[in-house]
């Protein structure tokens, strides 16, 4: 797996996301997809700016070695929110999201446990 690939699988997971799911937002099969995840599709631009699209990142998040910067939808703004005391430049992750990283944390722990019991003596 390339590195373009590797981001584009922890983006997907990230966003709770099946290749299926990505697959029918990109009009591929999911062979074609898996292909690209595999790094053995070379992306063109329009593929690249459908995928910053889907994860809602920027070009440079998908392509660059560096850490990735997640944006989230910025939240409709009321005119009871505009008398809130916080920034108009830091914006919450949708409820989806949440979940999405509670589960992540869960299976994680569950997994830690499964570990520590297996290693553990009795």
């Amino acid at each position: 797996m390339n590195e373009i690939g590797l981001r584009i699988k922890k983006l997907r997971t990230f966003r709770g996301l099946t290749q299926e799911e990505v697959a029918s937002k990109l009009f591929l099969s999911l062979k074609a997809y898996q292909n690209i995840e595999h790094g053995v599709t070379k992306l063109d631009f329009e593929r690249i700016k459908k995928l910053t699209d889907i994860f809602l990142v920027t070009i440079t998040d998908l392509i660059d070695n560096s850490e990735i910067k997640l944006h989230f939808d910025k939240p409709e703004k009321t005119q009871e929110d505009s008398l809130k005391p916080y920034s108009t430049t830091c914006y919450p992750m949708n409820l989806d999201e949440c979940h999405f990283l509670l589960k992540e944390k869960d299976n994680e722990i569950a997994f830690l446990k499964r570990l520590l019991n297996k290693f553990s003596v009795k």
